[in-house]
């Protein structure tokens, strides 16, 4: 399935490793200076990114889904039959002291949340989502370039080749 979608900001993923709602926040960075936030307290996950410099802050809120909540829709991270236990409910991106613009259609469809993940790149960052849990498992990515959320795609956890989709974002701006 693809989509295409006129809006614009960045790149998300998340893993499977959601600790819940009460847990106490883990930060921790790899290697290649990917700074990784791995629990949500109360609902919320956060990454504050200056190694590189840029300082950019990224903020993923949760809270709990009803089961009537979209029930025959789809959302990445849940059943046919039922919601997923918490579904993201804003994302927050700062960069220095400016919030950039993250449109609804780039997370409202994505639950069950366990980790966020942010890597910055050379235009701007990636920020990753994790969710779900066995066969509804997803990995979500929201492209950041420029100030601005160019792509984001969802991928199955299990079948990331067979079952995914993608959305461009594209900005009308005025330069003047």
């Amino acid at each position: 399935m693809k989509l295409l979608v006129l809006s614009a900001l960045a790149f998300v993923v998340l893993s499977p490793t959601f600790a819940g709602d009460r847990t106490v926040p883990a930060a921790t960075r790899d290697g290649d200076s990917t700074k990784v936030a791995t629990r949500f307290v109360d609902g919320m996950a956060t990454i504050d990114e200056h190694a590189t410099g840029r300082g950019f802050k990224v903020t993923v809120k949760t809270s709990k889904a009803a089961d009537s909540l979209f029930k025959e829709g789809f959302r990445w991270g849940g059943e046919d039959t039922s919601a997923p236990p918490n579904l993201i409910t804003s994302i927050v991106v700062q960069s220095g002291a400016d919030k950039l613009f993250v449109p609804l259609s780039s997370y409202s469809d994505l639950g069950d949340p366990r980790r966020i993940t942010l890597k910055p790149s050379a235009t701007g960052f990636e920020l990753a989502i994790a969710g779900g849990d066995a066969a509804v498992a997803f990995n979500a990515t929201l492209v950041f370039e420029k100030g601005r959320l160019t792509r984001r795609r969802v991928a199955h956890g299990e079948f990331p080749d067979q079952a995914w989709e993608e959305t461009r974002y594209a900005y009308n701006t005025l330069d003047n």
